[in-house]
């Protein structure tokens, strides 16, 4: 239940943070106090995996991402771990939106030619997404848990990877197979990993997100977005939904509607009472 919920507030933070975004984590509000794991000086890939190994060595039950340039309501957290235990979802994200036009929301679906599109029209209620930025995230342990159970971590050009134990896709030689294909390079196997797992990387032309969301998706997990919990994007001005409105307004939904051939969000369904 929400009420007796521990979270930990997980930060990668790079050189330093404004007084806003400070302002706006001292007012979040949680149902106990939070467990605080922050990672600095690395990229936001590694940034991630140690938070990761350290959220999971504590005992703490959900991890909540905030990026150090993303300004969430007060009760950003409340109403994410609502929306959790309403619908039984174990990843659930809010909105925020690029700094620069036309402002999408880093919340996705995924083309049949593995490309990613953002989801602009919102439904009210929560919905289903393919894949979503990580800078206002609540993640249960059992993603994590989860994925590593249905992966192996090999070495590829002596870097962690992992490889699902059930290979999707076409045969072929061994090597990695990533998001149902085959990726043809070197693997090796590992005894003992001696750094964090590696849930983030940069791999194959995907940001770190997307690269855990596609683990998500082979793990059978789902993520549901929360539209009610609409964030700020911190740069040379606050950016968020107005900004999209406006630039839709200007040019039109056309080429938008076009783009998504009738498609529309699929929405959760509670989990059945008693």
């Amino acid at each position: 239940m929400a009420e007796g919920a521990t979270v930990a507030l997980g930060v990668p933070l790079y050189t330093f943070v404004s007084g806003d975004w400070f302002q706006h984590v001292l007012a979040l509000k949680y149902p106990n106090p939070p467990v605080v794991i922050t990672s600095s000086g690395a990229l936001t890939d590694k940034a991630r995996c140690e938070i990761a190994s350290r959220f999971l060595s504590s005992g703490a039950e959900w991890l909540f991402f905030l990026d150090d340039d993303v300004l969430p309501p007060n009760d950003a957290v409340l109403m994410l771990l609502e929306t959790a235990n309403r619908y039984d979802a174990p990843f659930v994200t809010g909105v925020y939106y690029k700094r620069a036009a036309p402002f999408d929301p880093l919340i996705y679906r995924q083309l049949p030619d593995g490309l990613y599109q953002a989801v602009l029209d919102m439904p009210e209620q929560p919905f289903y997404v393919d894949a979503c930025g990580l800078g206002c995230a609540l993640i249960h342990r059992g993603v994590f848990e989860r994925i590593m159970a249905v992966h192996k971590v090999v070495l590829v050009y002596g870097k962690p990877f992992p490889v699902p134990l059930v290979k999707r896709g076409p045969k072929g030689p061994e090597g990695v197979y990533f998001n149902g294909h085959h990726v043809c390079i070197p693997a090796e196997e590992v005894d003992i990993l001696t750094e964090p797992w590696p849930f983030f990387l940069f791999f194959g032309g995907r940001t770190e997100d997307l690269f855990f969301a596609e683990l998500c998706r082979e793990a059978g997990i789902r993520i549901v977005c929360d539209p009610r919990v609409q964030c700020w994007h911190q740069g040379l001005a606050h950016f968020g939904r107005p900004h999209l409105e406006a630039v839709l307004e200007k040019h039109g939904r056309a080429a938008y509607d076009q783009a998504l051939g009738g498609w529309k969000p699929e929405l959760v369904k509670e989990k059945p009472h008693g």
